[in-house]
């Protein structure tokens, strides 16, 4: 969780309507600031069940991280994506014509 969490809201925004991208960007930034805040209010309120409740706080993330990897791993690729990666060459032949070209 974590670095590729921009790359899925873009994605999810190209999926919105137009008129709904930048609702789409506002409520990513309040969830962004949201789940830490959540996680911090958990500790606070397991605090006195002492390590006990630290181990169900990262059982929570833990649960959640799993889900949610299992829901980005189900997520398509954006038609953009697919068809610039169609249009691609291989990484091999770039470092072939770097290498073979006369000076």
């Amino acid at each position: 969780m974590g670095a590729d969490i921009p790359a899925s809201w873009s994605l999810i925004a190209k999926w919105r309507p137009k008129a709904q991208e930048a609702s789409t960007a506002a409520r990513r930034r309040c969830s962004g600031t949201l789940g830490p805040v959540v996680v911090l209010l958990m500790f606070l309120v397991m605090a006195p069940l002492g390590i006990l409740g630290a181990r169900i706080v990262f059982a929570h993330l833990a649960v959640v991280g799993l889900l949610l990897t299992f829901l980005r791993s189900r997520m398509k690729e954006s038609e953009v994506w697919v068809k610039a990666k169609a249009s691609r060459t291989s990484v091999r032949s770039h470092w072939q014509e770097l290498f073979t070209r006369g000076i």
